[in-house]
């Protein structure tokens, strides 16, 4: 079983408590055992050793913690403090009656046919599936379901009709040269009247 504990540790510089949340692994008979490789590996806690080998010191450099354990019976330990549940506050009680309307049982069971929840209630093939006798008889309305049955038209395959007499319409075309011309020129404007198609 895996899940994850938070508890508090005590910084070793500025001596205030900093709570850390971590990813456990439940071992039978394994009790309190915390993996120095794996508080690196997902955690970014850096570890040093002290000289004699009886001080280990954890550090965090993005969260600037300095955890320390002492070296006690051929173990590293440190003291933490394990976060107790907070009393329940308050009780949400709602109504166990079952739901009896078309619409949601169509929403329950991932948008699935009117008809098809219909008979289902009919046949008694859902244990709690109850409707009324308005949505046993119409028909509720999904948007959902008519957006996905929706199709886009087609645009007309229409030409506009092309002008006919001169300088009713001008085209014209603005463009940019990688190369300087001769005059130092980098823009361009073509101009192409529609009617004469005099450029």
């Amino acid at each position: 079983m895996q899940g994850q504990i938070k508890f508090a540790i005590v910084d070793a510089h500025t001596k205030t408590r900093v709570w850390i949340a971590v990813e456990v692994l439940y071992v039978e008979g394994a009790t309190n055992l915390l993996s120095q490789r794996m508080l690196y590996k997902e955690y970014g806690f850096f570890a040093q050793t002290s000289e004699d080998q009886e001080v280990t010191t954890l550090t965090h450099r993005v969260k600037h913690i300095t955890w320390t354990f002492d070296m006690v019976g051929e173990l590293y330990q440190t003291m933490v403090e394990v976060q107790r549940p907070q009393p329940t506050l308050a009780v949400l009680q709602t109504s166990a009656q079952p739901t009896r309307k078309l619409r949601k049982w169509h929403h329950r069971l991932a948008l699935a046919n009117w008809q098809v929840i219909k008979d289902m209630s009919s046949k008694e093939m859902v244990r709690g599936l109850e409707l009324t006798k308005e949505d046993r008889s119409g028909k509720a309305q999904c948007i959902d379901c008519d957006m996905a049955k929706m199709k886009r038209m087609p645009f007309k395959k229409t030409t506009p009709e092309r002008a006919k007499v001169p300088f009713v319409k001008v085209l014209m075309d603005l463009g940019f040269l990688s190369v300087p011309t001769l005059e130092g020129n980098t823009v361009y404007l073509h101009l192409i009247d529609e009617g004469s198609r005099y450029q």
